[in-house]
């Protein structure tokens, strides 16, 4: 018998440490990121957790707490044309601009210059783990269009003026927008082995295509039919999905990983604000309730748009307004407010334990100590 609760209580120590992978949602230990007083942003994570930092014009490579001046190490200007950051890739590749308004890659202390196609300026947007860039570039008369850049050479993805190519998966499909020719506004794509398909949402006039994952997973913002909003969409196998918005009439999906996970920001309602109208002809005023939005980073998983503010510790002295890019670790990036400063963030998912948890834990930690007790 004293053998059998010996190996009862072994088995309940055991299931108490495993009590907080039973998280019931999620929340997130905030880091800010840059150096200094100054505003910072930050773009991009690959999976190692490395994230891509714009600051005071120059770009930084954030590492577990260390940081790297990569326009000092690359000797990157910071001119009319640069910098800008968009991308990293999991060996630590980073895709910028140079002060001249070329596209560069960053690689292993080697900077290329990925030219202009002929063109007078090129803009990279998005790299894979293959080191494949794409981005657009402009001709003489100021047009964009599409490129792919691979293993050394620049290619026009013929998808004509007004075109850019944002991101490309390790299939090498592509997403962006193009403008078709019968059509005056932008319109989200995929394109794949030299086929493009149009996957506007809903058959909407306007749209851009942001991020694509390994399963083909497109997501962007497109004008709702009606004319009145534009919301983030998720594109998988063929089906679309309007993410909708945490409230007004604004949301935008700037990023997903493997798992599906959506990052992006949305209008959210945060106040009533009273206003004075006047009507000049009658000589009357009143006064007026006019809703306050303001413009908050969010997840979407599991068929729901969650606030981020909703998600970290209330005391925090953070304000989250947009979440640009995410890992496969669920680690997020984007930009918001420290205590009223503009900043960069790293938000890393730790459990969040159920009160119904915290109770059996402590009923369990009581019987193990009553059971030794009686022994």
């Amino acid at each position: 018998m004293i053998k059998i609760k010996v190996i009862l209580a072994l088995f309940c120590l055991l299931l108490i440490s495993l009590l907080p992978t039973w998280a019931v949602g999620l929340e997130y230990k905030v880091t800010g990121l840059g150096l200094g007083g100054t505003q910072s942003f930050a773009w991009a994570i690959n999976d190692s957790g490395q994230v891509f930092i714009l600051q005071d014009e120059a770009i930084y490579l954030y590492d577990k707490g260390n940081y790297t001046n990569i326009s000092a190490l690359y000797n990157i200007g910071s001119g009319y044309y640069g910098v800008s950051c968009f991308g990293i890739n999991n060996s630590g590749q980073i895709v910028t601009n140079d002060s001249n308004g070329h596209a560069l890659l960053l690689s292993g202390g080697v900077k290329t210059d990925l030219g202009t196609y002929g063109g007078i300026l090129s803009l990279a947007l998005g790299i894979n783990n293959s080191g494949q860039v794409v981005g657009e570039y402009w001709d003489s008369s100021w047009d964009t269009y599409a490129f792919l850049y691979s293993e050394g050479q620049m290619k026009d993805l013929d998808l004509g003026p007004s075109s850019g190519a944002s991101s490309i998966n390790e299939l090498g499909i592509i997403t962006g927008w193009y403008v078709p020719q019968d059509s005056y506004s932008y319109q989200a794509f995929l394109y794949n082995n030299g086929v493009m398909s149009n996957i506007s949402p809903f058959g909407s006039q306007q749209s851009l295509g942001y991020d694509i994952n390994n399963s083909g997973q497109v997501v962007g913002e497109f004008l709702t039919t009606d004319n009145s909003a534009i919301h983030a969409f998720l594109y998988s196998h063929g089906e679309i999905t309007d993410l909708g918005v945490l409230s007004g009439s604004y949301s935008v999906a700037l990023a997903l990983n493997e798992m599906g996970e959506v990052v992006g920001s949305s209008t959210a309602l945060v106040g009533i604000e009273i206003k004075i109208v006047c009507n000049e002809r009658e000589n009357e005023c009143h006064e007026v309730e006019v809703p306050v939005y303001q413009d908050h980073g969010f997840i979407y998983e599991k068929g729901e748009m969650i606030d981020l503010n909703n998600l970290i510790p209330q005391n925090s002295g953070w304000f989250l307004s947009w979440a640009y890019d995410i890992n496969n670790k669920g680690q997020i990036v984007g930009v918001g407010f420290y205590n009223g400063e503009q900043r960069g963030f790293l938000l890393t998912p730790v459990p969040k334990r159920s009160t119904r948890d915290l109770g059996l834990k402590r009923k369990l930690s009581r019987w193990i100590k009553i059971s030794i007790a009686k022994e």
